[in-house]
């Protein structure tokens, strides 16, 4: 049951697993109907090598031919910074990126950090640019009252290395809402059931596995690339199909029916839309 249900197969009756034994037949029943209507607006070939996040499952799949050759967990958007639902095609991957701060992030959370701990940026590898007339210069940080400061008057850009958000590789689909895939240093947040902590990036478990499988590189030689520190940019040499989509009940492929938490309210907005 707990596996049909994604959650750990502990045999204990959790809070999780006892919200889930509760949940009536009747609201299964629509919660299928609910997924049935979004299968029906997916296109019947997703391409014969695709990626394909399943967003309340918290799961990103590598599939070839028809079977999946390599799955794992992974961490999604808060229900603040919902990670969105659209498909495009992956074009390449950046080993040892950067984070350039998107103005949204900087504003709401780091300047408030910078204001309160004037270490912030010296701490986590930040590098500062002040923006004038659309063009960019390096600023010593120490040097601006942060207090009275406005962030889009600056950009904020944390250099590679191990305490980097990105982690060690990010993985690129140019897209309008500024989402990708990427590694991450707080690894133990994979361990949670529920895993929604980004900001709408989709952080991957294995990022090591996915590039092996997307550029055909020995591990070897991605571990060799990442330890020299310098930013590396790899092109694929096809464009892969990428689909972030949303299923809360859906069928594996050993034929089981598995159920996922509404963890954003698509399920109700969508039952109201079809009068079910």
């Amino acid at each position: 049951f707990q596996g049909y249900h994604g959650l750990t197969a502990d045999g204990v009756v959790g809070h999780n697993t006892f919200k889930a034994l509760n949940v009536p037949a009747e609201k299964r029943v629509k919660q299928i109907k609910v997924n049935l209507e979004r299968m029906r607006w997916l296109d019947d070939d997703l391409g014969s090598t695709h990626v394909f996040v399943n967003i309340p499952d918290y799961h990103l799949y590598l599939v070839q031919k028809g079977k999946t050759k390599l799955a794992m967990r992974s961490i999604v958007g808060t229900y603040k910074w919902k990670t969105p639902v659209f498909s495009d095609e992956l074009e390449y991957l950046v080993i040892n990126p950067r984070w350039n701060v998107p103005p949204k992030i900087a504003k709401k959370e780091m300047l408030p950090k910078i204001v309160k701990d004037n270490e912030y940026l010296t701490q986590k590898n930040f590098d500062v640019y002040q923006v004038v007339d659309g063009k960019k210069t390096v600023v010593d940080p120490a040097t601006i009252d942060w207090s009275t400061a406005q962030s889009e008057d600056y950009l904020f850009s944390q250099r590679s290395g191990g305490g980097n958000s990105l982690g060690k590789i990010k993985f690129l689909f140019p897209n309008r809402h500024a989402v990708y895939f990427h590694d991450t240093p707080a690894k133990y947040l994979f361990k949670r059931e529920v895993r929604t902590f980004s900001h709408g990036c989709v952080r991957i478990s294995q990022p090591i596995n996915l590039s092996k499988m997307l550029i055909g590189w020995e591990e070897e030689k991605i571990k060799k690339t990442i330890k020299t520190g310098t930013r590396k940019t790899v092109v694929l040499k096809e464009k892969i199909p990428v689909y972030l989509y949303y299923l809360t009940a859906f069928v594996n492929e050993t034929g089981e029916l598995q159920f996922r938490d509404d963890i954003y309210g698509y399920d109700k907005e969508l039952a109201r839309a079809l009068k079910i």
